[in-house]
């Protein structure tokens, strides 16, 4: 089963993410919020003023929405403004995607964005490869240079082009993960 207070403390670490109704408000006024995550017992004028369609309303208190997020304090309302791509263990995958896709479809409803989970893994070579699905990988040598580790990725030619992604969008969110789970500064596709 998916521990979702686990998948909320990551949210709140690695995303974008206002706490509190009047922040909370703000974003959804603005229109920068995805989702929004309100408690059992936030004041029925705050959901009212919130009024979003896509708000969840979490199965318990402010003080255990709190706890489930990691903090000191009872949260009563909080908005996902940008949310990084899934990352699950390998044993958590079935559990994530759900039967048939249903976990996932309802939250690409949910927050109107399309979903990509990664399979992650403590070896980041293998890690690399996951994030770079379906590309076929053909060898990946993590070097250190000047204090910084870079990842060289050898791809086939044809494949090059899949492997950065249009306007370089797939290669920079490569860099971006792999920099936050595995501390490599920079990844090369040769």
């Amino acid at each position: 089963m998916v521990d979702t207070d686990k998948i909320l403390r990551t949210i709140i670490k690695e995303g974008k993410v206002v706490i509190g109704a009047k922040e909370t408000i703000q974003s959804v006024s603005d229109k920068t919020a995805k989702l929004v995550i309100v408690s059992s017992n936030c004041p029925t004028e705050v959901k009212e003023e919130i009024g979003m369609d896509n708000q969840i309303e979490y199965n318990a208190d402010n003080i255990e929405l709190g706890t489930a997020c990691g903090k000191p304090f009872a949260i009563s309302t909080l908005a996902i403004l940008e949310a990084d791509e899934s990352v699950v263990k390998s044993e958590e995958m079935g559990a994530a995607i759900g039967r048939h896709g249903e976990h996932v479809g309802r939250l690409r409803t949910t927050i109107n964005k399309q979903i990509e989970i990664i399979e992650y893994s403590e070896n980041p070579q293998e890690f690399i490869k996951n994030l770079l699905q379906p590309v076929a990988v053909k060898k990946i040598n993590i070097i250190e240079k000047n204090d910084k580790h870079i990842a060289y990725i050898e791809v086939a030619a044809r494949e090059k082009g899949l492997a950065i992604g249009r306007e370089g969008q797939k290669i920079e969110k490569v860099k971006s993960i792999v920099k936050r789970h595995h501390d490599i500064d920079n990844v090369i596709i040769q």
